[in-house]
């Protein structure tokens, strides 16, 4: 009797531990189903490229990876070695970047971009195919700060995962011509990382020669800004702030603009701060869900605030204030070298709490783009990617290039770097 007892209560043990094996082995995969779709989603998934030969990869793989139907426009072939005008809409890469730098040329432009997987950078032309410039690895870059085709600072993971480092980085090419194409091999990446403490950094857009400014959170909570060469070498302080959670924007050369990261319910402030007098000023204050974008001369910025999920953009000039017929944030405008901002419209937004979720990278926009008079705030569309070229964009970090034709700009979907032409 105890025998059959002991086999029944075995057997029952037995099967207990198989169910839970196998409860256990569906939940793994399903959750690993999860993180594969989010981080294919977020574009961490994107394959590295293959590499043959010391100026980079064969023609196969770099047409299957890089270039094939990069031009979105009609009439142009997608390899050629004439030098063509950038079309009015061109993605410069298939694979996620972490950043893209355009150089204007007369009848054509160059645009450097950082491949987010390995930390690569590559140069390509309209009509061209792409070719590596460094081989430096530095994997899975989130961002970067140019400040010409030859200096920037790249945003990475540390070795744990858990925190971000800034690199601040020269490309050392090997020949006496930068990135030519008669250059003998790649080049390296060579450069050194800001404090560990680094939570923001801005290049000088006007600056002759390379200046960062950097924020760095201290052990109390606060913050301070410092200034340096690319090198890291003079630094001098000139911001403190009790809270640490600022973004700034370097938009002209004497002119930085902060503001105290956005969310939804959360009143916000900006300032501006005057170099090298370090005297600071008000901007806009008190403001929920407030984003800032403001003119290189500094007598305009357009600014939105997100009040219970409804989004509302205005500008702010040195006459008036105006109540704008588009709806956006201010993180998805740029201005030109004069009074003209451009910003990225979504066609509609989601009713959810807004901009939280979409900085989060939960919900997405379908964007067109409109130019804005920052005199009287009047608008007009100039181009609609989905309806003129069937690609819809979520555009997320717009940049102006240094002689304002081209505005430089990443899809929050894809990861993709992207060129429009004005």
């Amino acid at each position: 009797m105890n025998t059959k007892i002991f086999f029944v209560v075995g057997l029952m043990v037995l099967v207990l531990i198989a169910a839970a094996f196998g409860g256990w082995y569906f939940y793994i995969s399903k959750k690993q189903s999860e993180v594969t779709n989010e981080s294919t989603f977020r574009g961490l998934g994107a394959s590295i490229p293959s590499f043959d030969g010391i100026g980079g990869s064969l023609r196969g793989n770099m047409e299957e990876t890089f270039t094939e139907g990069e031009l979105v426009t009609k009439d142009i072939a997608t390899s050629t070695t004439e030098s063509l005008p950038p079309p009015k809409l061109w993605r410069v890469s298939k694979v996620p970047t972490a950043g893209v730098y355009v150089v204007a040329q007369k009848k054509t432009a160059t645009a450097f971009f950082v491949d987010r997987a390995t930390g690569n950078i590559f140069r390509t032309s309209p009509g061209k195919e792409p070719v590596r410039v460094t081989n430096t690895l530095i994997p899975y870059v989130q961002d970067v700060e140019w400040f010409d085709e030859k200096t920037l600072v790249l945003r990475h993971p540390d070795e744990s995962g858990l925190g971000l480092l800034y690199f601040a980085a020269v490309i050392s090419y090997p020949t006496t011509t930068p990135g030519s194409a008669s250059s003998s091999s790649v080049a390296t990446l060579q450069g050194s990382y800001l404090p560990k403490e680094t939570i923001s950094v801005a290049t000088n857009p006007a600056k002759k020669s390379p200046q960062l400014l950097y924020l760095v959170r201290e052990k109390s909570g606060s913050s301070i800004g410092v200034t340096s060469d690319i090198k890291l070498k003079n630094p001098q302080r000139v911001w403190a702030s009790s809270l640490s959670g600022w973004v700034l924007s370097w938009v002209s050369e004497k002119q930085v603009v902060f503001r105290q990261k956005s969310a939804e319910g959360i009143s916000g402030s900006s300032y501006s701060l005057s170099l090298p007098e370090k005297v600071l000023s008000s901007l806009i204050g008190n403001k929920d869900g407030l984003s800032v974008s403001a003119s290189q001369s500094g007598d305009s910025f357009l600014y939105s605030t997100a009040i219970n999920g409804k989004v509302q953009l205005y500008l702010k000039n040195t006459t008036s204030d105006h109540v704008l017929d588009i709806t956006t944030f201010a993180d998805k405008c740029v201005w030109g070298n004069g009074d003209t901002a451009y910003c990225a419209v979504p066609d509609a937004l989601p009713e959810t709490s807004l901009p939280d979720a979409w900085y989060r990278g939960e919900v997405h926009t379908n964007d067109r783009w409109f130019s804005i008079n920052g005199r009287d705030g009047s608008v007009s569309e100039i181009v609609s990617p989905e309806s003129d070229f069937g690609t819809s964009i979520d555009v997320v970090r717009p940049k102006m290039d240094p002689t304002g034709q081209y505005i430089i700009f990443t899809d929050a979907v894809q990861g993709t770097g992207w060129v429009l032409t004005i």
